[in-house]
């Protein structure tokens, strides 16, 4: 049979040699007692926030749970208890049939060191629900000079639209070192006989090349004019007197 005083009396005992500092358990009677935490019980860190817990045990506890309540908080809001609550209710879950205080504590203490954060002022709530809103002003403002730019941006990326839209040359159609490299022995070929010529081709740029032919062809124009004049130089010659051809006597 199960002593259930006895087991009560010794989780108590434990739990007052643990929580040793001033005010951390108070004891009421044999059967309740109120249980201070702090996340930094050891002054390691400044507390902020506090729970209080009031705890009473049933007269066949461990084999039926606690009775747990929150006494007082501090810097803990109605979400935050609530939240609270429930982690309360599932250590006591998790530790059915068992001494559970302990764990509850472990708990209780592990949530206010995540939620250790100072209690802000009704002005301090009013000051941070201004900042909040000027930065969502700030926000648009900026949002709308960055479609301004956007838009300042668009002609830019107008002028090269083209280069996007301009369509490439057929790929059979296009200039491959392969394909330039029959071109040009199948053109030295066609231009071989040249070479037992005028010496035009021993030009060593296009350019060049060019304006040799260019003189050359005037140089043939020129020969072509003299010839034309001394034909018709002849031709006035024929047509004038015969008379006038014959040979003079001396006088």
């Amino acid at each position: 049979m199960t002593n259930y005083e006895e087991e009560q009396a010794l989780e108590l005992e434990a739990l007052q040699s643990i929580f040793v500092h001033e005010g951390e358990l108070e004891l009421i009677d044999e059967k309740q007692f109120c249980l201070h935490v702090l996340p930094h019980p050891d002054e390691e860190g400044e507390n902020h926030v506090e729970c209080t817990i009031h705890v009473r045990y049933p007269d066949t506890y461990p084999d039926v749970s606690a009775d747990v309540k929150i006494k007082e908080s501090k810097g803990l809001s109605q979400e935050k208890l609530q939240a609270l609550k429930f982690l309360i209710a599932t250590s006591m879950e998790d530790n059915a049939c068992m001494p559970m205080i302990y764990p509850v504590a472990e708990e209780i203490q592990n949530y206010l060191r995540n939620n250790n954060v100072k209690e802000l002022t009704m002005h301090e709530e009013m000051l941070l629900r201004e900042k909040a809103k000027n930065g969502d002003a700030d926000g648009d403002e900026n949002g709308d000079d960055a479609d301004s730019d956007d838009e300042g941006a668009a002609p830019q990326e107008e002028e090269w639209r083209g280069l996007d839209i301009k369509e490439l040359v057929p790929e059979s159609e296009r200039i491959t070192p392969q394909s330039f490299a029959a071109w040009r022995e199948n053109f030295l070929k066609e231009t071989a006989h040249l070479s037992s010529g005028p010496k035009l081709l021993s030009a060593v740029t296009g350019k060049m090349y060019f304006q040799k032919l260019d003189q050359a062809e005037i140089a043939a124009d020129e020969e072509k004019e003299d010839a034309n004049f001394v034909d018709d130089v002849l031709e006035v010659e024929l047509d004038d007197d015969p008379e006038d051809l014959s040979p003079r006597n001396g006088s």
